[in-house]
């Protein structure tokens, strides 16, 4: 499962991004010269969109992954720690909207 996600991930990247596995199911996506919110939501409903469909294990079962993506930007934060600790707050925010969602870090109060 994490092989196939990690494939499905990567394919909604563009070369010059970077994408590691944190722990876990927990995956994160570094997107240089992204340029704003706008086009990093775009990436993240993009991704939404690839890991919609099921994902088939070798016996044949389907599983269904629910998403939760949380979203930071680098223009507002000073050192890496805090753009992953911005990212991370995010993504629990995501998690509390129903099944595959998104949240960007800016909206955290």
């Amino acid at each position: 499962m994490l092989t196939q996600t990690s494939v499905r991930l990567q394919s909604r990247l563009r070369q010059k991004d970077f994408l590691a596995r944190l722990d876990g199911d927990e995956f994160a996506a570094i997107l240089p010269q992204i340029g704003d919110a706008k086009n990093a939501i775009g990436v993240a409903e993009s991704i939404l969109k690839t890991l919609n469909d099921p994902i088939y294990l070798p016996s044949g079962q389907r599983l269904f992954i629910h998403l939760s993506i949380g979203i930071a930007l680098s223009s507002n934060c000073a050192t890496p720690a805090q753009l992953l600790a911005k990212a991370d707050a995010a993504m629990y925010n995501a998690k509390r909207i129903p099944h595959n969602s998104w949240y960007l870090a800016d909206e955290l109060s």
